[in-house]
């Protein structure tokens, strides 16, 4: 503070320190934005039986034109198969109530147009908002699991003709 004359009494103080700390939060959650957005990757936050958030990859996996088609909208359940439910129900009930901690697993998905596939999942608990939550990634392997089904299916007709051969 100081005085001018005629009793003013002016205040400065250089703000060049907190501008460069708001442009470099700002710098870092666009990277971290762009990291998430632009991931093939799914990524999720489950909250109760609904996804709270869900990037586009996510939304790609599962065949739905933008994230906000599933954001608060689609119950988790819908997105796996009948046969998976209790078992992915099951994994989510167990990082909610702090059994453990984070867990990786597979099961099978529903997309939007009925059709199964194979996914990953690697996910934590954790607080979003104030409440229990889990953050995940899920990867669609369908690709791989078909791949490994035809290298045993390759496997067992080379072992079948070995076998013959032998005779």
């Amino acid at each position: 503070l100081s005085s001018g004359r005629n009793g003013v009494v002016v205040a400065h103080s250089d703000i060049t320190a907190r501008k460069l700390s708001e442009q470099a939060v700002r710098d870092s959650e666009a990277r971290y934005r762009g990291l998430v957005e632009q991931s093939l990757a799914g990524i999720y936050i489950i909250q109760g039986d609904y996804f709270r958030y869900v990037n586009p990859g996510f939304a790609a996996i599962f065949g739905y034109p933008t994230a906000d088609d599933l954001i608060d909208r689609i119950p988790l359940c819908d997105l796996v198969c009948p046969e998976d439910r209790a078992m992915v129900t099951e994994h989510i009930r167990r990082r909610l109530d702090g059994e453990i901690e984070d867990i990786h697993y597979t099961f099978q998905g529903l997309r939007r147009d009925g059709s199964a596939i194979d996914v990953e999942v690697h996910g934590r608990a954790f607080e979003y908002q104030g409440m229990p939550a889990v953050i995940g990634l899920i990867l669609d392997i369908s690709a791989r699991k078909a791949a490994e089904d035809q290298l045993r299916a390759s496997e067992l007709r080379f072992h079948d003709i070995v076998n013959a051969s032998a005779d």
